[in-house]
């Protein structure tokens, strides 16, 4: 056994993660398991804002809820349009929804992320329509 993996088990060993190897080799085994454990669990979501003309929309306001745990994180699309979500959670559903001053919210629902996925959602914003006035009588 090398003085590595003999220094590896001890620390194992005194932190109360196992009890004995009886095989060295099987050493091998257990850091190979540590290692596939530690392998990134997350995905990411981007896209780019635009108007109905496919111009870029900057500082759109982006916000992705995983609408199974309730967690919502918020971010700003840069000048170009283009947003960025990284190390979200696994799974879903998410819901994708894009505000911008003057334009009309877009939303997209039930997206499911997988492991290590790298989603694109371009958000497409029409202008926002005004409303007539009301009458008052």
């Amino acid at each position: 056994m090398t003085a590595f993996k003999s220094d590896f088990l001890n620390v194992l060993q005194s932190r109360g993660f196992i009890h004995q190897i009886s095989d060295p080799d099987s050493l091998d085994a257990l850091a190979l398991a540590v290692s596939a454990s530690a392998q990134n669990v997350y995905a990411a979501l981007h896209g780019t804002v635009t108007d109905a003309t496919g111009s870029a929309l900057p500082n759109a306001t982006v916000t992705v809820l995983n609408t199974s745990t309730g967690i919502s994180t918020v971010r700003q699309a840069d000048a170009s349009g283009y947003y960025i979500f990284t190390q979200l959670q696994v799974g879903g559903p998410y819901t994708v929804t894009i505000a911008s001053s003057g334009f009309e919210s877009y939303v997209e629902t039930g997206l499911t992320l997988n492991v290590n996925s790298n989603r694109e959602v371009d958000g497409h914003q029409a202008i926002r329509t005004p409303r007539p006035p009301q009458d008052e009588h």
